[in-house]
């Protein structure tokens, strides 16, 4: 399996695990009715509600499908952006780390994109 499949699950499916509770509260809060004191303009308030109402497992709730959804996302987009690299390299008969900015940003661009054809109808 590629090294770079590899690092962009392990970091895309980490990363939506530690940051999941701020997206649930940002939810929350986006939906709540605006005379709701349960989620406040307070982080810290929203958390200690949440926590003291429903308990820590309701901060992640439904954290497996954005782990998987991460893990795949940013597993692709490393892979490709990998590969894309490569085949960059090769064609234009250089070294990786020889590239321009503008290079790298394209191959940045085109992984994106490969990426947002890939998972766009799941997510």
């Amino acid at each position: 399996m590629d090294s770079s499949l590899v690092a962009g699950l392990v970091a895309g499916s980490s990363s939506c695990l530690l940051l999941y509770p701020m997206e649930v509260i940002r939810t929350r809060m986006q939906v709540a009715e605006p005379s709701s004191h349960r989620y406040s303009s307070s982080l810290q308030t929203s958390v200690k509600n949440i926590v003291k109402l429903e308990g820590v497992k309701a901060l992640y709730s439904g954290v497996s499908v954005g782990i998987f959804g991460g893990g795949i996302t940013w597993g692709g987009y490393f892979y490709f952006y990998n590969q894309i690299q490569q085949q960059l390299a090769m064609r234009n008969n250089k070294k990786i780390h020889e590239f321009n900015d503008l290079e790298y940003l394209g191959c940045a661009m085109a992984s994106g994109g490969v990426m947002v054809c890939l998972t766009n109808p799941m997510w």
